[in-house]
């Protein structure tokens, strides 16, 4: 399997890349590699523009696209304990995140 049929699957079915990073030797817990945070509810998680996995382990979170042109925000999606979500990686917006209820996140 090539690094394109790979990247065409994850694009289709996102939470396989838990099932990867469990197969692989790599440390999840070296800070280099892999943060932990929690969210309170109503808490917005701040990534900036940055290219992250975010890995919802516990919880849901609200995505959120914020068009500055109109003025608007609009609900993007709803994510849930093991969704896997690829913030700013296939494409560049203004996604913002919140907290509902208490929630607990990986990102690499």
């Amino acid at each position: 399997m090539d690094f394109l049929h790979v990247h065409d699957l994850l694009i289709k079915k996102p939470n396989l890349l838990i099932a990867l990073l469990d197969m692989t030797e790599l440390d999840t817990w070296h800070p280099d590699v892999c943060q932990f945070q929690k969210l309170k509810s109503y808490q917005s998680l701040n990534l900036a523009n940055t290219e992250k996995i975010i890995h919802v382990t516990k919880g849901v979170l609200l995505q959120q696209v914020n068009n500055a042109d109109i003025c608007k925000i609009s609900v993007n999606a709803i994510w849930s304990t093991n969704d896997v979500i690829f913030h700013n990686v296939f494409q560049q917006n203004q996604y913002e995140y919140l907290a509902i209820g208490d929630v607990e996140i990986a990102y690499f």
